[in-house]
């Protein structure tokens, strides 16, 4: 921070550290609108839909947003989750192929 600078909750929660036995995930969402609705902390479900299949499905469950770097692209939004190895594996294969969303979970105050 500079001095005079303003204190926001946006310059402090720019990223969260990684806990214990996860890895941070790179990961692209189809949607780069859907990454305004999160922020680090955010703890979200990520689904994959594949041409061809009438419906998504639940890759990765429960993963928490650790950072979302700035775009300076149209290909979708890129954020960074702490996974466990499996679902950084699942997330990997599940982007090569389709089209990533998110659901947001709620947990109450």
């Amino acid at each position: 921070m500079r001095r005079g600078e303003p204190l926001t909750d946006v310059r402090l929660l720019h990223s969260l550290p990684l806990p214990p036995g996860t890895v941070a995930t790179p990961v692209r969402l189809a949607d780069p609108d859907t990454a305004q609705l999160v922020a680090p902390g955010s703890t979200i479900d990520v689904l994959a839909a594949w041409e061809g299949q009438p419906t998504a499905q639940l890759v990765a469950d429960n993963v928490t947003v650790v950072t979302i770097p700035k775009a300076d692209n149209d290909h979708g939004a890129l954020i960074v989750l702490a996974t466990t190895p499996s679902q950084a594996t699942q997330l990997a294969a599940a982007q090569a192929g389709g089209r990533l969303s998110i659901t947001i979970n709620h947990h109450p105050q």
